[in-house]
């Protein structure tokens, strides 16, 4: 294990109030500086490859997970059946999907939409680095949800990963693939 999962471990164990939060970012300034990134870590006993510097949800969850959707994340593993199907649109870099799959069993199923070219590859890797511990079926999809069957363009940005947007100003431009979200999922 390396020098910057150890930090990011201690992060994770940090007590979970002000002080906790703080000694959090301490060390999330130490790693973003100083460790070749990216990093492979755990985090709810999922595992992850962090590149950090270009996704404030990486950078989130990895060094202060129950400060990370908490409560949005256990809501729904509470309200999901153990053989459900948990649908991710813009699913990111798997947060999500992985900590949903985690939940569920050989019968449940996750969906997850990630039209982003970079994203959908990280998705791709950290759902990949799961497979040993995961039994539900995960479905990638390098798609965007529309009303029609449509192209985009999506506008990436470069600072945060998962604020690209189909209606944003300004970004490099990449064309997505759009489906109707009720074919895809009858497919």
């Amino acid at each position: 294990q390396s020098w910057s999962s150890s930090a990011a471990k201690l992060a994770q164990a940090m007590p979970k109030n002000w002080f906790g939060q703080q000694i959090a970012q301490v060390l999330r300034k130490v790693v973003m500086q100083f460790a070749d990134l990216p990093i492979q870590c755990e985090v709810d006993e999922l595992k992850f490859e962090f590149h950090l510097r270009d996704n404030n949800s990486e950078k989130k969850y990895l060094f202060m997970p129950w400060r990370f959707d908490s409560a949005e994340r256990e809501r729904l593993v509470s309200s999901i059946p153990k053989n459900g199907v948990f649908v991710d649109i813009g699913a990111n870099v798997g947060i999500y999907t992985l900590f949903v799959a985690k939940h569920l069993n050989n019968e449940g199923r996750v969906v997850s939409f990630e039209p982003n070219p970079s994203a959908h590859k990280r998705l791709a890797k950290n759902v990949a680095l799961n497979e040993d511990v995961l039994s539900t079926t995960i479905s990638l999809l390098q798609l965007g949800v529309a009303d029609t069957d449509s192209t985009f363009e999506l506008r990436l940005d470069r600072d945060n990963l998962g604020s690209s947007s189909l209606v944003a100003e300004s970004g490099e431009v990449v064309q997505v693939h759009c489906k109707p979200l009720l074919e895809v999922l009858e497919s």
